[in-house]
């Protein structure tokens, strides 16, 4: 369970706030020779080329998703002429992709967006219409979205692939993979799209994010055209072997994550029974809240109940709250104290009332 110095319940980053395996936790000892030399990481490459259909040669380890995002981005300004250094973002989306095109002067386009009841989905139509539009661009998709939670479908990423042409770079984010969107068929898709890289992280489904560890599946092509080069002298063999422990007790993991989308789904039905409030459909391990004219309000009184969750000041999102999904007792206590919150405001629920349970929150407030 995640929670900040101030034991506060940390709703905030995205975090992952359930149990870890034991041969997980086991993994983090480890021995002289393995703190003393330098590693080759041929067990975690093989262990994901296995898993993922691809070969280890496609496949380049990161310090976490960031990272990988800034080495792609700083590679493409490097690769690209100074007149065709354009990237395609979704016009709704996470703010460090164009914060790192402001720092590589990279030109923004943006592709639209969809909001349809509870749903923002990517515009595939207009993506393939951006990508013809900007020869040789860098096109990034984010599936599942942050903060936004929505995912395009397999079909509709290939569908994408198939019509971009070859010379512009594919750049599938698929970090918060795990939650309920599509598995990709890599493998076939890096040998029929060699312009394709595709990010995954061990931040998210596999809760590491202390570890700082996510890998680049990349096709031939794309690999070339950003020469893109396996880091020097490998990667900490401590987090790889946390890594393939996390690897090997799959099932567990699975498990944590129907979990959580169960809640996630739950929780979002509670929020949309409450005239005013919009809760976001998510494919991710968070939900996105339109709680209009009191989200500052909503914020405050989240965190003097002892729960921090995500305010954005962009004008992109107005009234918007990202809220990570916790622990069933975690999102009990959320429920009781969004609810004591709208009593307050006058907001009244539109149907049978509906919750997670008094009893997991009492439990939850005795133990802390």
């Amino acid at each position: 369970m995640s929670e900040t110095k101030s034991d506060h319940i940390d709703l905030s980053k995205n975090e992952f706030h359930f149990s870890h395996h034991h041969k997980a936790c086991a993994a983090t000892k480890s021995d002289s020779a393995a703190l003393a030399t330098y590693p080759s990481n041929k067990t975690l490459k093989d262990k994901l080329a296995q898993d993922r259909g691809v070969s280890p040669e496609d496949l380049l380890l990161y310090a976490g998703g960031a990272t990988a995002i800034k080495l792609v981005l700083l590679s493409y300004c490097a690769a690209s002429p100074e007149n065709k250094r354009t990237v395609l973002l979704p016009e709704l989306t996470w703010q460090y992709y164009e914060d790192l095109c402001d720092l590589y002067d990279l030109k923004v386009e943006t592709y639209d967006c969809q909001e349809r009841d509870t749903e923002i989905s990517l515009c595939s139509d207009d993506i393939k219409h951006k990508a013809v539009d900007n020869a040789g661009a860098l096109i990034i998709i984010p599936s599942p979205n942050n903060p936004t939670g929505s995912a395009m479908t397999a079909a509709e990423l290939v569908d994408v692939c198939n019509f971009v042409p070859s010379e512009n770079t594919i750049f599938i984010d698929n970090c918060y993979l795990g939650f309920g969107s599509d598995d990709l068929p890599v493998g076939n898709l890096l040998k029929d799209f060699p312009n394709l890289i595709i990010l995954n992280s061990f931040s998210k489904f596999y809760g590491l994010a202390g570890v700082r560890l996510a890998y680049l599946l990349a096709g031939g092509l794309a690999r070339t055209r950003l020469m893109l080069q396996p880091q020097y002298l490998g990667y900490s063999s401590i987090s790889e072997r946390i890594a393939v422990a996390c690897l090997n007790e799959r099932p567990h993991y699975e498990e944590k994550a129907n979990d959580l989308a169960k809640q996630r789904d739950q929780f979002q039905r509670i929020l949309n029974g409450f005239k005013e409030l919009k809760c976001y459909d998510s494919k991710a391990n968070f939900l996105l809240l339109k709680i209009p004219g009191m989200s500052d309000a909503y914020v405050a009184h989240l965190k003097e109940k002892g729960v921090l969750v995500r305010r954005f000041e962009s004008s992109k999102f107005p009234d918007c709250v990202r809220i990570t999904v916790g622990t069933p007792q975690q999102m009990a206590l959320v429920d009781k104290i969004t609810r004591e919150f709208l009593e307050v405001h006058g907001i009244s629920e539109l149907g049978p009332k509906s919750t997670f349970g008094t009893q997991e929150s009492k439990d939850y407030e005795k133990a802390v």
